[in-house]
């Protein structure tokens, strides 16, 4: 059995417009439909980072204010990191906690605060964190105890 490289990784860097967020949840998809992941859980994870790209273009409140934003998708052996990275201002950290939300008054809801919580119902882990002059929001979802080799 031969062993698979860890990790295998994509970049992709768009300029920051919303009407270019679909084809990147198309390509972490793709990314993802190659991994253990059943359809319906690569599906969320396209959802989780088209998600994480709005946030990403429309923090500042302003479309299209965002020069690029990049994104890293790489397939480890028992894992999928999605990283998407802006330079805008800096953004405070992710709580730890799930926090409250309830779906049924999703009305009494921030956008920022729905797209967080469509994010953490899927991903296993998601952090952010300002790496040198850039933001970097990375979420992970793993396989559950499978591998890329069963």
């Amino acid at each position: 059995m031969s062993k698979t490289p860890d990790p295998r990784t994509i970049r992709l860097v768009i300029e920051g417009r919303l009407e270019n967020v679909f084809l990147v949840g198309l390509a972490v998809q793709s990314f993802a439909m190659y991994s253990p992941l059943s359809e319906r859980e690569s599906y969320n994870v396209r959802a989780s980072a088209v998600e994480a790209v709005n946030r990403a273009i429309l923090r500042a409140g302003k479309p299209g204010s965002v020069d690029e934003v990049e994104i890293w998708v790489a397939l480890h052996r028992d894992r999928l990191v999605v990283k998407v990275c802006d330079r805008k201002e800096p953004v405070a950290p992710e709580p730890r906690e799930r926090g409250t939300f309830d779906p049924e008054r999703a009305d009494a809801h921030s956008e920022d605060e729905m797209r967080r919580f469509i994010i953490r119902s899927v991903m296993d882990e998601v952090t952010v964190e300002r790496v040198g002059d850039r933001n970097e929001f990375t979420m992970v979802k793993r396989f559950g105890g499978k591998t890329l080799d069963d």
